[in-house]
């Protein structure tokens, strides 16, 4: 049984555990709450730099955990158009707000076709509820 089933419906998914939203030809990226289930004592972000051009499931940022550190992967090709620079100071707010102020990157989408291999909600709550709990983060990559 999933523990966290805040999945929102306007969102799409990787089977990576991030999120997209796209608006346009922009995408905002960032982790989806059930992968923050598991992602206790989060203690810095390494960010992305703006104007860096990234290609599908391609590292963008790291998280360090108390743990582990864990790589972000790009759910789309694109070009680095922002970076959230309040999680630099604030790390935890990746956890406290994950589809709001705890976004990690803007990207303008290079490659259109790359998103119809998203995840909708639907489909990704069921990618989760299938998976065997409890997820053990440290062999899993974001």
């Amino acid at each position: 049984m999933m523990k966290n089933r805040n999945i929102p419906s306007d969102l799409l998914y990787t089977s990576n555990h991030e999120w997209v939203r796209i608006v346009g030809d922009e995408a905002t990226i960032g982790i989806t709450s059930y992968a923050q289930d598991y992602m206790r004592g989060i203690l810095s972000m390494e960010l992305p730099e703006p104007g860096r051009r990234v290609r599908r499931n391609e590292a963008i940022a790291t998280v360090e955990t108390a743990k582990t550190v864990l790589e972000v992967f790009s759910p789309l090709s694109g070009l680095v158009l922002q970076v959230n620079l309040n999680l630099v100071n604030r790390p935890l707010l990746i956890g406290q707000d994950p589809y709001g102020e705890g976004w990690i990157a803007k990207l303008k989408i290079e490659n259109v076709s790359e998103v119809a291999e998203l995840f909708d909600a639907d489909r990704y709550r069921r990618y989760v509820e299938e998976m065997p709990e409890p997820m053990n983060i440290s062999e899993r990559n974001y």
